[in-house]
């Protein structure tokens, strides 16, 4: 598999309420659409933050948080990627590389970055200083020009 994994943060981007996307990056989005793919640890860290919404009593914008995102589970459910026992070999190998280097980049960034290279795909994100260190190819969509 090749293509592009989408970190959280750009999932995030096509979120309701967010800003318009620049032009080029949306027109880069589209041409792409094929080859966009999700972690599925994406979804738990999307449903973590609209559950915290709704506990903070944001409940109608938890609602709204969550309609889209039962939609992108229908949109992409044949591009969700899974986290198994493959990915879980090249996190813990990943995991003790970045230890050993003095990074300390997370779990989620850890399990996404090796969902990333497992599959042989770029992922999108706007965190690079969490990944460019673990040795992966990485591009921020929203800087494309």
């Amino acid at each position: 598999m090749s293509g592009y994994l989408m970190d959280t943060n750009v999932v995030s981007l096509f979120a309701p309420g967010k800003p318009t996307m620049p032009q080029k990056a949306d027109a880069w989005f589209t041409a792409n659409r094929a080859d966009l793919y999700i972690p599925a640890f994406a979804f738990h860290e999307l449903r973590r933050g609209i559950a915290k919404h709704d506990r903070q009593g944001g409940h109608t914008k938890a609602q709204t948080l969550l309609q889209w995102l039962h939609g992108l589970l229908t949109t992409y459910a044949a591009s969700t990627v899974p986290f198994d026992a493959a990915v879980a070999m090249t996190a813990g190998a990943m995991e003790d590389a970045a230890t050993a280097a003095g990074k300390h980049p997370g779990l989620a960034h850890i399990m996404i970055a090796a969902t990333a290279k497992t599959h042989s795909m770029t992922l999108l994100t706007a965190n690079m200083k969490h990944f460019q260190p673990l040795g992966i190819q990485c591009l921020d969509p929203m800087k494309i020009t």
